[in-house]
């Protein structure tokens, strides 16, 4: 067993694709950032986990129904995202274990899902939500976007 994988900042920063670090590293540029989307991925599911327990005892008769509905809405949103980036994420570490080829990888089934829902952004809507959950909403949009910029590149050099 090799032990953890290095990790690098935060997903996507000066890495090239399939490049390998050094002759002395196993892991290559894609590996790292694959663990790193993982690791960002599921800080943001336990910052949306406290937002919603905060939310649940912390309940307060000021928010009219229409916000709790646009809450209730962008919470969905940022739910679905967070689950569409694992699966996707668990996916890439399946090939990077070799239990999954490129182009199986690529396949529609395996594919980031979602798009329609999670790209989708409203401006008079965000205004409605109360600042942890937009702060949570910016964060995991920003990280669903790269992971579907990525996903377009694997599955276009898997073709």
């Amino acid at each position: 067993m090799l032990g953890p994988r290095p990790v690098l900042g935060r997903a996507g920063e000066g890495v090239q694709l399939g490049a390998t670090m050094s002759s002395t590293n196993v892991f290559t540029a894609q590996d790292r950032l694959v663990e790193a989307l993982y690791l960002e991925t599921i800080q943001l599911l336990e910052e949306a986990r406290d937002f919603a327990l905060e939310r649940y005892y912390q309940r307060s008769d000021k928010t009219g129904p229409l916000e709790q509905i646009v809450i209730a809405g962008e919470s969905m949103r940022v739910t679905t995202r967070l689950i569409e980036a694992m699966a996707w994420v668990l996916v890439r570490r399946a090939v990077i274990k070799g239990e999954m080829t490129e182009r199986q990888a690529a396949s529609r089934e395996h594919r980031l899902g979602g798009r329609e829902i999670c790209l989708k952004r409203d401006e008079r809507m965000l205004e409605r939500i109360p600042e942890p959950l937009r702060t949570l909403w910016e964060a995991t949009y920003r990280l669903y976007h790269r992971i579907s910029r990525l996903d377009d590149s694997l599955a276009a050099a898997a073709q």
